[in-house]
């Protein structure tokens, strides 16, 4: 296990999570020099805003094509609408913070991936600054890219830090 000032590390689908005495902090390297919350709800705006225009396009093919007649591309539209709508909604539950406190975690749940299909992942549900219980995904390296060595050290780092309970999964 790497225990250096950067706490008990593990990677994650995009950067790295650093398990600390007092704190959760993710990290895009092995450094976490330098990391905070400031930009956590900026990337989430214009992910939001990018989620709302897609649905605006869908929407509107969707509309054009039932006006034409073409009922095929009218499901198909609707489709990805209906789909982007609920991705939308979901994003208001999740947050993208980098630092997390121990004691404001409520809950962590793991969820096993299904291999080639989905991802592993730990669902965090804590308590934000102005008292709001908030969700943050953990999401693990996939199967192409060596994830169930790094699910197996994940849940074992987990354990070991009292995170997680050995039937908790």
């Amino acid at each position: 296990m790497e225990e250096i000032e950067n706490g008990k590390i593990f990677r994650l689908k995009k950067g790295f999570c650093h398990l600390m005495p007092n704190r959760i902090v993710f990290s895009s390297t092995t450094n976490i020099v330098g990391i905070t919350n400031d930009k956590a709800n900026t990337n989430r705006i214009i992910s939001r805003v990018i989620l709302f225009i897609f649905g605006v396009l869908y929407f509107y093919l969707s509309y054009s094509s039932f006006y034409d007649g073409k009922f095929f591309f009218t499901a198909f539209f609707a489709f990805f609408f209906v789909l982007n709508i609920i991705s939308l909604i979901q994003s208001f539950q999740y947050t993208l913070v980098n630092i997390i406190e121990k004691p404001s975690i409520k809950a962590i749940k793991f969820i096993k991936g299904i291999q080639y299909l989905t991802r592993s992942r730990f669902d965090i549900t804590y308590t934000d600054e102005q008292g709001q219980e908030k969700h943050r995904l953990i999401l693990l390296p996939g199967s192409l890219t060596g994830g169930p060595q790094a699910t197996d050290k994940a849940l074992e780092l987990m354990k070991e830090e009292g995170l997680i309970k050995e039937k908790n999964y």
